[in-house]
This record gives structure tokens, C-alpha cells and sequence, in this order.
């Protein structure tokens, strides 16, 4: 079993704990942890004692590469992932972290409504408007 680098979920706040003991996620095997709250103006990470020279220590700008960059990325990505074309717009509307709207859902997926995402909506605490 593996020991996750001090300071990797230190600081994770309360209201994600539960995630830590999920058993889909091989938390032991963490080389690093990054939450938003929906209140929050960026992501958060702990305070981690990386070794030293080290380009990318615990591996998030490659496996996070397509998320942290341009958006431009992520519709790459997705596009070839999914066979289908993407609207840039709505890519960026959501790295943004723009409100969620029907327009915006079905953009990205015209086979399901911002109504049947309602309780995943809640669940992460995406901010969603009023129609």
C-alpha cells in the first residue's frame, strides 16, 4: 500500500472528506488532490514539500493537461473521445464556470436535458441559472 505525500489531503475541506474513503478512488495511490468549491475563485490544493528538481512531481500537469490549459485542448480531446464536434463556446462557458444552462447542456449533449442532471448539478455545487 502506498503513503501519499504529506500535505496532498490535509487540507481538503470537510464538505469532500467522504470522497476520501470512496472506495472507486485508490486514494492511497494519490500523487495529488485539487477541489473547488462553488464559492471558491479558483482551485485549491494543499501545501505540498515537493522533492526538490523535480519538473512534475506528482504527475498533475500531464494527467490534468487537457483541463488546465486552453480550451481549445479539451475540445481536441473530447472531440476525437466523443466523434463528434464540440462547440467551442461551450467548452469555454464551463472553464469559465459560467452558470449551467439548457442551451449549454444541449450544446454538449443533445440527448439529455439540464432537468435529468438536476441532482448531479447539486451534488457538485455547479452553479446552474433560473431557466
Amino acid at each position: 500500500m502506498g503513503q501519499v505525500w504529506p500535505g496532498v489531503l490535509d487540507e481538503v475541506p470537510c464538505e469532500f472528506q467522504s470522497f476520501l474513503q470512496e472506495p472507486a478512488f485508490s486514494i492511497t495511490e494519490a500523487t495529488f488532490c485539487i477541489w473547488r468549491r462553488s464559492g471558491d475563485e479558483a482551485w485549491k490544493i494543499g501545501e505540498i514539500d515537493y522533492p526538490e528538481g523535480e519538473n512534475d512531481p506528482d504527475g498533475s500537469d500531464q494527467m490534468l493537461s487537457i483541463l488546465i490549459g486552453d480550451p481549445t485542448a479539451y475540445q481536441e480531446f473530447a472531440e476525437s473521445y466523443y466523434e463528434r464536434k464540440i462547440p467551442l463556446s461551450a467548452i469555454k462557458h464551463i472553464y469559465e464556470h459560467n452558470s449551467l444552462t439548457g442551451e449549454i447542456v444541449r450544446l454538449l449533449n443533445q440527448d439529455i436535458s439540464i432537468g435529468e442532471l438536476q441532482t448531479d448539478i447539486e451534488e457538485i455545487g455547479y452553479p446552474r441559472s433560473a431557466t
